[in-house]
């Protein structure tokens, strides 16, 4: 092993291009020997790829690629099948069978702690419930931080105490790591910190003018920048007790704020079945979604998404409505939009009869969506699954995948526009891109451009 501790920063959504050009801001990652992008996996988001950099292993091989709906009442749902495979599997874990000791500190998903040649503390995916230690007893460790992730939703009322309360939760939770690594001298650390990712999710309009939200000059536009500011602080610190390497699991940015109703557009192509039987004008569930989609419009229009969403979560079938499931006949149709992965640019097609004959038909579809304000297509790409993802469970991914141009995600609901604004952008202005970060404080020969190949470099620096 080289001298000094590999000291590991897994920074959640800290993004590449917002790093790159604020270089001049983050003196110590600029200075740094190697900074370079990360490419994250498909698609970018936390469960899928925190997976893969801790076990080395794809997503079309660990099969865990649902995103965390933060609009859902049990946002760590998602999370915690996958939490499950990780023990004993992860790359701190072999370093342990190596013989190096490992201090782990809250790594995502991995809840509760499994027994490492050290320490291993972790909280749950969110905040509720008990922070779990091996390898030392809690009382040993003193003052514990925040572990876990924050499940608090933030409002346009109380986004000044959040972002005071984030900032000051990463501070605390850097400041723990520090006394924690002084405290076990091990060979290997980890520190992951989710608190980026979730702060940027929330302020990103308030920081970036060119947001269709920007509320204009207001008093959150510097917090953006202040978090990354603390990140290269505290990269800082780190680096003057051993060897860092900094990751992040994927990048951040302006979530898209034009939506495309993929399923109207399957649907006009006789590719989606309707759920009605009848003339649409009988049909309550025709009604409901122009309802909706309606209702939808103003409350975006009339910046009264909070009261909407309020009303939204006391409505019976919110899940149905919400996804629109039950205005179409999935198990009928052709085709469908996948439900798997949000709202976002990296989205797919279910496929109820997969036939060469449908992919083509589905594929035609995606490359002629048009956006009619500016008569340019939308679609970046869009491929079978088998040419984007290949392992035992690539049949946990739908049938076709596509990527949307920047500023573009998908949205459910027929019946209406094929177009239009994302009404919970508001409340949820920052989203995932594909590219992280890979910073380290010292030299390093052959660094891997994607996440995929972390598992094996880190152990081969260690």
């Amino acid at each position: 092993m080289s001298e000094g501790p590999l000291i590991i920063l897994g920074v959640d959504g800290l993004d590449w291009e917002y790093v790159d050009a604020h270089r001049d801001e983050l003196p110590t990652l600029a200075a740094w020997p190697l900074l370079q992008p990360l490419r994250s996996v498909f698609p970018p988001d936390s469960i899928a790829a925190w997976t893969t950099i801790f076990t080395g292993i794809p997503p079309g091989e660990h099969g865990f690629l649902d995103s965390i709906d933060y609009l859902s009442r049990r946002p760590a749902s998602a999370a915690e099948a996958a939490g499950e495979t990780l023990a004993q599997a992860t790359f701190w874990d072999e370093a342990s069978r190596r013989g190096a000791t490992v201090c782990v500190i809250n790594p995502f998903l991995a809840h509760p702690a499994w027994d490492v040649n050290g320490l291993m503390l972790s909280g749950p995916v969110f905040v509720s419930g008990d922070v779990s230690v091996t390898g030392r007893d809690l009382d040993e460790l003193g003052p514990l931080p925040q572990l876990g992730g924050i499940v608090d939703f933030p409002t346009a009322k109380t986004m000044g105490p959040f972002i005071d309360e984030t900032l000051a939760m990463t501070r605390e939770q850097c400041d723990f790591g520090l006394r924690m690594l002084d405290l076990t001298t091990p060979d290997l650390f980890f520190l992951n910190v989710l608190t980026l990712d979730r702060l940027q999710h929330f302020v990103w309009r308030f920081a970036d003018p060119d947001d269709p939200t920007y509320p204009g000059p207001n008093p959150h536009g510097q917090a953006l920048l202040e978090s990354y500011r603390m990140i290269d602080r505290i990269a800082a610190e780190y680096a003057e007790r051993g060897r860092v390497l900094l990751i992040s699991d994927h990048g951040h940015g302006m979530r898209p704020s034009r939506m495309v109703f993929v399923d109207e557009a399957l649907r006009r192509a006789g590719l989606l079945r309707e759920a009605r039987s009848g003339p649409k004008v009988l049909s309550r569930s025709y009604w409901l979604e122009r309802a909706k989609r309606r209702s939808l419009e103003l409350a975006y229009r009339w910046s009264l998404e909070e009261q909407a969403y309020r009303l939204g979560r006391r409505m019976p079938g919110r899940k149905a409505i919400k996804e629109s499931s039950f205005s179409s006949d999935a198990d009928a149709s052709p085709a469908r939009l996948s439900r798997t992965f949000g709202r976002n640019r990296h989205s797919g097609v279910e496929l109820g009869r997969d036939t060469p004959e449908t992919r083509n038909s589905v594929l035609e579809v995606l490359s002629g969506l048009r956006d009619p304000e500016t008569g340019e297509g939308v679609l970046d790409w869009a491929a079978g699954r088998e040419e984007v993802v290949q392992g035992r469970s690539v049949d946990r991914y739908p049938e076709i995948l596509f990527r949307l141009r920047e500023g573009y995600g998908v949205d459910y609901g027929i019946y209406g526009d094929l177009f239009g604004p994302d009404a919970n952008h508001r409340r949820i202005s920052g989203g995932h891109k594909e590219h992280g970060v890979l910073a380290a404080s010292f030299a390093l020969a052959d660094p891997p451009d994607s996440i995929e190949g972390l598992h094996d470099f880190v152990l081969s620096v260690l």
